[in-house]
């Protein structure tokens, strides 16, 4: 166990024994302190590690089909969502608890800053399980309830990619607008800003819209830290310039594909 573990772990115990048993229906110092601390390190953190395993499974498992431009996110079927169930609902189960549990509404407030995750963390998990109506469902829910949460500009790209799944193209165009504009207002996170290129580009290849789709594609990859993705935006980007006959263009990228050393496929089909 590291040391910040255990100081954790103190931390929750003392709090536990201020707060006679955990109680949050009570707006004091302790009880807020222990329900924070039991929702994050107790019950929200290993919904979480369950949804990214489910997530890694799919970007590392999924088989991909050469013959067509890669999608920007592995095209799972059903029988690969299957495979990752079990962690969708481990995810789903866990938030639930916290919200449950550890909630401390008073005032029209929510005193504990896990449970906007907690509801973050279900809505992804639907997106897993492909169940997207509730993943869209538990987006809206927490963009209408938790105007205030620090999180409202992940959730709207979350809402945006959902509605991408879904064909709502209409809907995924405004929730994608809606960052835009109020990422040309105050800087943020790189993470963030991955995933709205990532999520546009997907936008507008859904649509066959190739041309609009590309400085997408193309921003993503040059803000990416992760060499995984990164090769497979580099490789999309090289696909769409070689169906607009751009050679040059793609030869240079299908090369710089295989420099950066990618899986067999990958490294096949850009070779070919």
């Amino acid at each position: 166990m590291t040391f910040n573990k255990l100081i954790v772990l103190l931390l929750i115990a003392s709090a536990g024994i201020l707060a006679v048993g955990c109680s949050n229906k009570k707006n004091s110092f302790t009880r807020r302190v222990y329900n924070n601390l039991t929702a994050h390190y107790n019950t929200w953190w290993n919904g979480n590690e369950a949804l990214e395993e489910g997530f890694t499974h799919i970007e590392t498992k999924t088989p991909d089909n050469y013959t067509t431009i890669l999608p920007v996110f592995p095209a799972f079927t059903k029988k690969e969502a299957s495979a990752v169930n079990p962690k969708a609902e481990r995810a789903i189960e866990k938030g639930s608890k916290v919200i449950q549990r550890n909630s401390m509404f008073f005032n029209k407030k929510e005193l504990n800053r896990w449970i906007d995750d907690s509801y973050f963390m279900i809505g992804k998990a639907y997106y897993l399980k492909q169940d997207y109506r509730s993943a869209r469902r538990t987006f809206e829910f927490i963009l209408t309830k938790y105007k205030d949460s620090p999180l409202v500009w992940q959730v709207t790209l979350w809402l945006a990619h959902t509605n991408n799944a879904m064909e709502q193209f209409s809907k995924a165009g405004n929730d994608l607008e809606r960052f835009r504009i109020e990422m040309m207002r105050v800087q943020m996170p790189r993470k963030d800003l991955v995933f709205f290129h990532k999520v546009y580009a997907e936008f507008f290849l859904k649509q066959n819209n190739l041309p609009f789709a590309l400085p997408h594609v193309l921003s993503a990859m040059e803000l990416s830290h992760k060499k995984i993705e990164k090769n497979r935006l580099r490789f999309i980007a090289a696909q769409i310039y070689q169906s607009q006959n751009q050679l040059a263009e793609a030869t240079k990228l299908y090369q710089s594909v295989v420099n950066h050393t990618p899986g067999y496929e990958m490294e096949f089909n850009s070779r070919i």
